[in-house]
């Protein structure tokens, strides 16, 4: 039996009707995702932002191919400093499914949350975040840049506590690798 496309719509107003008369309102809000799956690493990182500006200083020890220079500052542009960690998050609709995760809770409260790209292509490859009694104590990313001229890996570290690690590996096609570290402490 052919159908226009007039009947269909007004059959499916009815049945819409009909569902909602009988005080049935269907919830399509359940077939919606959630605004963030995961954990929310870019308003994470932008409130530790906020939180750093009371911190008494900066060492900062910059390692490039193992070549060492350290220095202390009183402060730090962490809108430059912490992007790379903002730029990890996952929190895509799209990627929901590109990534498995694996969660510890010790008496009801989390204790680790380990997230890992289920594609090699995505750059974000893999987010290990650990639960003390006030927030994340440690973030560990691993992230993976491939194209046909560079291969960038990176390893993230960051306790809030403590200060955070860079360690940066590029290989350019025709040419050596190179290593990056950047290691900054918090002072206290």
């Amino acid at each position: 039996m052919y159908l226009s496309s007039f009947a269909k719509k007004g059959i499916l107003l009815g049945l819409l009707a009909c569902i909602t008369s009988m005080g049935c309102t269907p919830d399509f809000s359940k077939a919606l995702p959630e605004k963030n799956k995961f954990f929310d690493l870019k308003s994470y990182f932008q409130q530790e932002k906020l939180r750093l500006k009371n911190v008494n200083g900066f060492t900062k020890k910059t390692t490039i191919d193992k070549s060492d220079e350290v220095h202390h500052f009183d402060t730090l542009n962490l809108v430059e400093e912490l992007q790379i960690f903002e730029n990890s998050d996952i929190n895509r609709i799209a990627w929901f499914d590109k990534y498995s995760t694996d969660s510890i809770f010790v008496d009801t409260k989390i204790r680790s949350i380990h997230y890992k790209a289920l594609d090699p292509k995505l750059k974000t490859q893999e987010i290990k975040i650990d639960f003390g009694e006030d927030g994340p104590s440690k973030i560990h990313i691993n992230n993976l840049s491939v194209s046909t001229i560079l291969e960038s890996t990176q390893k993230l570290f960051y306790q809030p506590l403590i200060g955070y690690t860079i360690e940066s590996w590029q290989k350019m096609i025709l040419s050596e690798e190179k290593e990056v570290i950047v290691d900054v402490q918090f002072d206290r």
